[in-house]
């Protein structure tokens, strides 16, 4: 199980103490793991799950059912490293974005419609 936390830690390129910082861990926490002088609580392993975008399945039991693609993990990764208030502000601008995607959509299927109406 370390060993897969570990392996996520490694392929983010994000360091152990930014993690705990993330995470709100105790700082020094993943160096004990790695010595095998201590392992992830329960709390640590949802922790660690949510933030590199697993199933808690995968750090325990090596399971995995992961969709993301790498490049949208480490997406994820980013955006998890920035401040609350910066999450926050580009969560609300991506929002607006997908809503207007999704309005244009709506009015291009209408136009559709509209101009096959027309045609018949």
């Amino acid at each position: 199980m370390v060993e897969r936390i570990l392996k996520l830690i490694s392929k983010s390129g994000i360091t152990d103490s930014q993690i705990c910082r993330s995470l709100g861990l105790a700082n020094g926490i993943i160096g004990r793991w790695r010595a095998g002088k201590s392992g992830p609580s329960v709390e640590s392993i949802a922790k660690l799950a949510k933030f590199f975008n697993v199933s808690t399945d995968y750090i325990i039991f090596g399971e995995e059912d992961n969709v993301l693609s790498p490049e949208d993990q480490q997406w994820l990764l980013i955006i998890h490293c920035l401040p609350e208030n910066k999450r926050n502000e580009y969560k609300s601008r991506l929002e607006g974005y997908l809503e207007a995607c999704e309005d244009h959509s709506r009015s291009e299927d209408v136009n559709k419609k509209n101009d096959k109406k027309a045609g018949d």
